[in-house]
């Protein structure tokens, strides 16, 4: 439940921040923009480190 959370949650972002850059066009920067963000609403080391594998474990499938 939590992998698929953590996907949605990183896709609304990107629709909101870059308005829907495809997966596949991602880069480092679009990724720590979205770090940044997770930080700045109070997550846990902890949650960013599971959203952090989440999105690893997504991107190394595609």
């Amino acid at each position: 439940m939590a992998y698929s959370t953590d996907l949605q949650d990183f896709n609304l972002f990107l629709l909101r921040v870059f308005e829907g850059i495809a997966f596949t066009e991602l880069d480092y920067q679009h990724i720590r923009s979205w770090l940044a963000d997770l930080k700045e609403n109070k997550l846990t080391a902890r949650s960013i480190n599971r959203k952090i594998s989440t999105l690893k474990s997504f991107l190394n499938t595609i």
